[in-house]
């Protein structure tokens, strides 16, 4: 998870390294943030004994003179551990530049309104504008509240000018388009390279991909190589029209976080053929043409046209 939050940094302010591990899982749950004295969002923020590296990041970038203003506003705060988990640690924090910790900070933000459990909408996956500008994604039902997939821990901490909910992990801002994020790193290079060989055949990915919303289930580049891809040039001397159902079938036409799966959902992708997915500690997904299922090592990772979940394996068709 640390490595998630490095691969955002990288693609605002190309300092810091990027590398997406197989092994990632997701975050184990934070405890929430202790309930604060004083009143505003600012106080009541620097109140609290385990969040004082949002604190840090929303003094540096004058957040903090915001969240004292008026209001109202809601915040989703993570706790110093989850922030730990992701990299952006207190070093991390003074030698970011202010415009990416910035849009890190708004992008818990929302203007003009004061959102708990009770007031959140239900969704699934209803669309929120933050004081960012980009946009979140709520679910509140029986089975709890998620933002862009992840669990709202502790809701309603209460201020005199808005509602601050605690959440199991940092909210990162979308890195661009979903191509523009398989470009970003060599962890998406076989899909990538994938994509772009399949676009010269009958089906161009390459467009499709441009509309929006879409999820994609991302192999590994060590999943393509088990496949018999040893190397790029393998992908790249691939049928065209081979790799584009192979990779059709990782992809639904629909925006699908990991807090909407279920075993009875069975989503259709592309090819128009379903996906199985078992939820639990962890997740686990196979195509129809696969033996056995593989697993979703990182989930719920944010493009401004979809979502991405990183895969074990191919999902074959």
């Amino acid at each position: 998870m640390r490595n998630r939050f490095r691969a955002t940094i990288i693609f605002f302010i190309s300092a810091l390294l990027y590398c997406f591990l197989p092994e990632c899982t997701k975050a184990p749950i934070a405890p929430p943030p202790t309930t604060g004295t004083g009143n505003t969002i600012t106080q009541v923020i620097a109140s609290f004994t385990n969040t004082k590296l949002f604190n840090d990041l929303i003094n540096k970038t004058g957040l903090d003179s915001t969240l004292s203003g008026t209001g109202p506003f809601t915040v989703f705060i993570a706790t110093d551990s989850a922030f730990d988990l992701l990299g952006l640690d207190s070093m991390v924090i003074n030698n970011t530049p202010d415009s990416f910790l910035f849009r890190l900070g708004s992008y818990a933000i929302i203007g003009g309104l004061s959102l708990g459990s009770a007031n959140l909408p239900t969704g699934p996956d209803a669309k929120i504008i933050t004081a960012g500008g980009d946009s979140i994604y709520v679910s509140n039902g029986i089975n709890g509240i998620f933002v862009n997939g992840i669990p709202v821990t502790q809701p309603n901490v209460p201020a005199s000018n808005g509602t601050i909910n605690g959440i199991l992990s940092p909210l990162v801002p979308p890195n661009g388009t979903l191509l523009q994020t398989f470009q970003l790193d060599t962890i998406y290079s076989y899909m990538s390279a994938a994509i772009a060989r399949a676009s010269q055949g009958s089906t161009n990915l390459d467009s499709i991909l441009t509309y929006s919303p879409f999820t994609v289930f991302v192999p590994t580049n060590s999943a393509f190589q088990a496949a018999g891809y040893s190397s790029i040039n393998d992908i790249n001397s691939a049928d065209p029209d081979t790799l584009a159902n192979l990779v059709a079938n990782h992809i639904l036409p629909t925006r699908l976080f990991s807090s909407d799966f279920t075993q009875t959902n069975e989503p259709v992708n592309l090819n128009g053929s379903t996906l199985d997915i078992l939820p639990g500690a962890v997740i686990e997904i196979k195509g129809n043409g696969n033996t056995g299922f593989v697993n979703i090592n990182t989930t719920n990772i944010m493009a401004s046209n979809g979502v991405i979940h990183i895969v074990s394996g191919l999902l074959l068709p």
